[in-house]
């Protein structure tokens, strides 16, 4: 056994990659693993709508049905460029009469907000109580919860 009760040969066969807090090894930025720790048993990918414009309406389209309409398959890794095709798509661009505006960033559409809370409600032992997380440089500005009922934030 090495040194502090071998918890330096536990990563020995590690060396010369970079260590993140408390000397573990970094997760790569590239997976789940680098935002959600590894003590949650399972976690979800949400894929906020697009909004296209039906006269003073406002109609939540999905990532499959983008994707569909280019031609192009949804899947769990997806990205927004990958399924419109462009990454002009991530500024002002649009496509017209599939959707006007991008997917929103630093908030979760109510509706979409209520499905996750119904799907998870029963995951759990505390029901009453939801929090929604991020990556994201725009996390100082999260409102809070309004209702300790499964509700939207």
């Amino acid at each position: 056994m090495g040194r502090n009760g071998g918890r330096a040969d536990r990563w020995a066969h590690r060396a010369g990659r970079p260590l993140g807090r408390r000397g573990r090894p970094r997760r790569s930025p590239d997976t789940v693993a680098a935002l959600v720790p590894a003590r949650f048993a399972a976690y979800a990918r949400v894929f906020h709508p697009a909004v296209r414009y039906d006269g003073d309406d406002d109609v939540h389209v999905r990532w499959d049905e983008v994707a569909a309409a280019n031609g192009t398959t949804a899947h769990r890794l997806m990205q927004w460029p990958g399924i419109t095709g462009s990454w002009e798509h991530l500024g002002e661009a649009d496509q017209p009469g599939l959707w006007n505006d991008a997917p929103a960033e630093g908030h979760l559409v109510a509706h979409v907000a209520r499905e996750l809370v119904t799907v998870l409600q029963d995951q759990t032992t505390t029901p009453g109580e939801c929090w929604f997380g991020w990556d994201d440089h725009g996390a100082a500005d999260l409102p809070g919860c309004a209702s300790p009922a499964p509700t939207c934030c």
